[in-house]
């Protein structure tokens, strides 16, 4: 789902992709950690801006590009099949 790059979970990322002239933000699918379901505070956020994959997570986020294992490890340990939520 197309969303204004303002509707982000994340400022860190509404400023970098700001500052890039990208406006919009494609909304893939928010995940629940499989120990803690429900809780917020482990929710995560999963978009695509400007062609870039990023985990708006309740710290700092997480970008397939910039950092791949901590990306990957995200992916396996909330069970997220990317293909899925790519093609949604």
């Amino acid at each position: 789902m197309k969303i204004a790059i303002d509707r982000v979970e994340s400022l860190e990322i509404q400023n970098e992709y700001r500052n890039a002239h990208c406006r919009n933000a494609d909304f893939l699918g928010s995940f629940s950690h499989p120990d803690y379901p429900g809780s917020r505070d482990w929710q995560i956020h999963l978009y695509s801006v400007c062609d870039a994959l990023v985990f708006a997570t309740n710290g700092n986020p997480v970008w397939r590009y910039g950092d791949h294992e901590a990306f990957d490890s995200l992916v396996e340990i909330y069970g997220i099949d990317i293909e899925e939520a790519l093609a949604e």
